[in-house]
């Protein structure tokens, strides 16, 4: 795990209240997607497990997060969303929503308003959650073995690659990992979260949370990218062809941004194994070297 200073951090407004679970190592922990969340439409009851997030959990249910923090007794304004707590039970009748301890016991017992709905048309324990469509692999760019690659001398051929590829950031403030998957044609960024906390006592304060992507792969024209190389290696030039563009952000649940539209390339580097180059999201560079990516391997 990357080492943080201890002292004041700054962090950007959470999407739907991140939730730190009450769990000895919080480091492991990661944030449910939607499509983990096993509620179906119209199902009565709900167990709270370790991941689950209040904006997850809202879009199974068709209850907006700040309603489902308010009636399980949890102040957003105080920070208290990042305690939800797992095993609770969430049951619903109706517009009634009562809330159940471990043990059975009522903890609350709250009728849902329209405006209290995400969708006001759609019933308390419906689904709102649109999963966006995975793009297929027979739909991506990247090019079938039998394709001369002759115009393209430096392209990586990700139909021969065993899926997902993962690459390790280095260094400080940059993501922890990014996850290429070429048969689901996904990017997932994996990156520490304080929760909210503006003073970090120790490593056990920070969880993971994973933001996905979904992503194009095409082989363009030789294209010479200058780099932070891996390892605190000074600024090299390298050629690239196979090039994965961000197209659309499928999860986001701690309101991380690393830029629909903007380009990943991958290469063989000088090891002979292959390296991701990102965007530097780590910043603090001078105006001439805005134009230099990170190098991240495998």
């Amino acid at each position: 795990m990357k080492k943080r200073i201890k002292g004041l951090v700054l962090t950007g407004m959470l999407l739907g209240g991140m939730v730190l679970p009450n769990v000895a190592n919080a480091a492991k922990w990661r944030a449910n997607l939607v499509s983990e969340i096993e509620i179906t439409s119209g199902q009565k009851e709900y167990t709270l497990k370790r991941g689950d997030t209040l904006w997850a959990i809202g879009q199974k249910i068709n209850i907006r997060y700040e309603r489902l923090a308010e009636i399980n007794g949890i102040d957003l304004s105080s920070g208290e969303e990042y305690r939800l707590p797992v095993g609770r039970i969430i049951s619903i009748d109706g517009n009634v929503v009562t809330i159940k301890e471990k043990d059975g016991s009522i903890y609350s017992q709250s009728v849902i308003t329209p405006e209290q709905k995400i969708d006001d048309t759609k019933a308390v324990g419906e689904s709102v959650a649109e999963q966006p469509a995975l793009p297929e692999v027979k739909e991506q760019p990247a090019a079938p073995e039998t394709e001369d690659l002759s115009a393209y001398p430096y392209a990586v051929r990700v139909n021969t690659l065993s899926n997902p590829l993962t690459f390790t950031f280095t260094g400080a403030n940059v993501p922890v990992s990014a996850r290429v998957n070429f048969n689901e044609g996904t990017v997932t960024f994996v990156d520490q979260s304080s929760g909210g906390k503006t003073i970090i006592e120790s490593e056990d304060d920070y969880f993971l949370v994973e933001t996905v992507y979904s992503m194009t792969v095409s082989n363009v024209e030789t294209k010479t990218i200058r780099v932070f190389g891996a390892g605190g290696n000074p600024i090299r030039s390298v050629n690239a062809n196979t090039m994965i563009t961000l197209t659309g952000r499928l999860t986001n649940p701690d309101d991380r941004d690393y830029g629909v539209g903007r380009n990943l390339y991958l290469i063989v580097n000088q090891a002979g194994t292959l390296s991701l180059l990102t965007p530097n999201y780590a910043g603090n560079v001078t105006e001439e070297d805005y134009d230099v990516m990170i190098e991240v391997l495998q």
